[in-house]
């Protein structure tokens, strides 16, 4: 009975495991492609995936948003200051929300925008949350 319950403690542990790994590679998918369209200025890509209502706060002026109001926010941003790039910098998982921030350069006069993004996990799929972006100081 022993070998039983270990073996079952085992399989048990693997799985979890391997959810977990899963849940991560989602994410990290996930996160690849957002920083994709970010960098392409791609407002319905980046928010193809959000929670009912998304927090977006663009250079300290922000709300919460429905999608359709959210694409609209984010298209007059990248059209008021195009992409050169995007890149991810850090993220950090916090039970079922991930965060990441990120660069974004604005192809025009160079400028670089620091930007925030929080991810929830929703009935095993990570839904974009919220979209935070400032000025970076100095610049």
């Amino acid at each position: 009975m022993a070998i039983r319950r270990s073996t079952l403690l085992f399989w048990l542990l693997l799985l979890l495991g391997v959810g977990q790994e899963r849940a991560h590679a989602q994410h990290a998918s996930e996160l690849e492609r957002i920083q994709a369209a970010m960098a392409a200025g791609d407002a319905e890509g980046v928010l193809s995936k959000v929670e009912d209502r998304v927090d977006i706060a663009l250079l300290d002026q922000g709300r919460l948003y429905n999608h359709a109001q959210a694409i609209f926010v984010m298209k007059e941003f990248f059209r008021r200051y195009p992409p050169k790039s995007f890149t991810i910098r850090n993220e950090e998982q916090e039970v079922a929300n991930w965060f990441a921030t990120g660069q974004y350069t604005n192809r025009y006069d160079g400028k670089e925008f620091s930007v925030y993004l929080r991810l929830r996990l929703r009935a095993s799929s990570w839904h974009l949350a919220a979209i935070r972006v400032s000025s970076v100081t100095g610049r």
